[in-house]
C-alpha cells in the first residue's frame, strides 16, 4: 500500500490556525532567503560551468525519480488534487478529479498518449489553485514543469532529449526550453512553500517543530538548543499604553 511521504509542514499542521504574517513580506528575513537563494543557484551553475557538465550533479537516483507516476495514483485515490494539503471530498468533483490524476498516471507508467496525460496534468494544476491559497498551490508548480517535459520529450525525458517528431516543426531547441521550464518551476515549488511556511509564518514553522521535535535538527542532532519552537516565534505583544 503507498504511503504519505511528507515534505511539508502544512501536510503536518493546519495552517488556518496561524494566519499569513504579511508584515513579514517586505522584511530583512526574507531578503535574507532569497539573497540565500541567489547565491546558491550561483554557486551551482559556477560548479557546472567549472565542470563543463549542465547536468551536473547527475546522480543515478534523480533518474529512477523520473520514471513512473506513483505518486499520483496514491493522490487520486485519496482522493487529494496533487497534494496531501489539497484534500478533496468523497463527492462528484473530488472523484472526478481523482479519477483524472489516476488516467494521468495511467498514461505516464504506459505511454499511452502520455502528451495528452501531460496536457491533463497541466489543467490539474491550474484547477489546484481554485482550490488551495495562491502560495500552497504555487508549490505544484513542478507538475507543471513535469507536463511541459513530457509534453514536448516524452515520459523517457531522462534518458533522451529529442524533440517528438510531429513537433518538429517547432524547432530543435523546444527539449532544452522544455527542461529549463521544469527547473524554474521546480525552483518556484520549492521557494514558495519556503517563504510560506517558515519566513512570513513562524508560528506555523513553530507548532510544527513543537510537535515533531525529531525534525528540529540543530537541537536533536546538534545539540544547540534554544530553538524557536515555543512562544517566541510569535510577534511581540502591542505595548500597554
Amino acid at each position: 500500500m503507498a504511503t504519505t511521504v511528507f515534505a511539508h509542514v502544512t501536510w503536518f499542521e493546519d495552517s488556518s490556525r496561524y494566519p499569513l504574517r504579511l508584515d513579514l513580506v517586505l522584511s530583512s528575513r526574507t531578503a535574507l532567503a532569497i539573497a540565500a537563494c541567489v547565491v546558491a543557484v550561483l554557486l551551482l551553475f559556477g560548479f557546472q560551468r567549472l565542470i563543463g557538465d549542465p547536468h551536473w550533479p547527475e546522480l543515478g537516483f534523480f533518474k529512477r525519480m523520473a520514471i513512473g507516476a506513483p505518486t499520483l495514483v496514491f493522490y487520486g485515490v485519496q482522493p487529494a488534487l496533487l497534494s496531501p494539503a489539497s484534500r478533496l471530498g468523497v463527492n462528484i468533483p473530488g472523484l472526478v478529479l481523482g479519477g483524472l490524476e489516476l488516467l494521468v498516471a495511467f498514461s505516464f507508467l504506459t505511454g499511452l498518449l502520455d502528451w495528452a496525460g501531460a496536457a491533463l496534468l497541466a489543467l490539474l494544476v491550474l484547477v489546484s489553485f481554485f482550490f488551495s491559497p495562491p502560495l500552497d498551490a504555487m508549490s505544484n508548480l513542478y507538475w507543471l514543469g513535469i507536463a511541459a517535459t513530457v509534453f514536448f520529450v516524452g515520459r523517457q525525458a531522462s534518458e533522451h532529449g529529442d524533440l517528438r517528431s510531429w513537433l518538429s516543426r517547432l524547432g530543435r531547441g523546444w527539449p532544452a526550453r522544455a527542461v529549463a521550464i521544469l527547473r524554474v518551476l521546480t525552483g518556484l515549488a520549492i521557494v514558495a512553500p519556503a517563504l510560506r511556511e517558515k519566513i512570513w509564518d513562524p508560528e506555523l514553522a513553530g507548532a510544527f517543530l513543537r510537535h515533531h521535535p525529531q525534525f528540529n535538527v540543530p537541537q536533536q542532532y546538534l545539540g544547540i538548543a534554544g530553538s524557536r519552537t515555543n512562544a517566541s516565534c510569535r510577534p511581540p505583544a502591542s505595548p500597554s499604553w
